[in-house]
């Protein structure tokens, strides 16, 4: 559950953060907050659909035992060069965010070849269908 609502969390909190420079003046209005907020989403996307083959077949041929602490770390590395940022238009930023929503991907991919992978056929369906219960909890409630 924690997996899958991580990437909707961020989501919304990365846009809190980019809304909150409004109110400092370093933003002139929502609207570009939200041009930002789109730009790192666009970003994140495209690299996303292009690296998103070559996850799957990382995850795929490497076992869980080292693909998941990796993936993992990978992330929290991520998320300490985001949270050194000072500001949200920046090169550093689109790619610190960026690179964060792709880790996330990383690990979301990584934990379902686990689950794919590591569960007897009568439990991976509903397993499965658990894991991808609580993504849609969490795109419900938290946006």
């Amino acid at each position: 559950m924690v997996i899958r609502l991580i990437s909707v969390l961020f989501s919304v909190y990365m846009l809190l953060w980019i809304s909150s420079f409004v109110t400092t003046g370093y933003l002139q209005d929502e609207n570009q907050a939200l041009k930002i907020y789109r730009k790192i989403t666009m970003i994140s996307m495209i690299l996303t659909g292009v690296l998103l083959p070559l996850i799957g077949h990382l995850a795929d041929k490497t076992p869980s035992r080292y693909i998941i602490p990796v993936a993992f770390f990978i992330r929290c590395m991520a998320a300490f060069a985001f949270i050194s940022l000072n500001k949200p238009d920046t090169a550093l930023a689109y790619i610190s965010c960026s690179f964060l929503i792709l880790a996330t991907v990383l690990e979301n991919v990584s934990v379902e070849v686990l689950f794919m992978r590591g569960m007897p056929g009568d439990v991976r369906g509903a397993m499965n269908g658990v894991f991808h219960f609580f993504g849609q909890i969490g795109v419900l409630f938290f946006t």
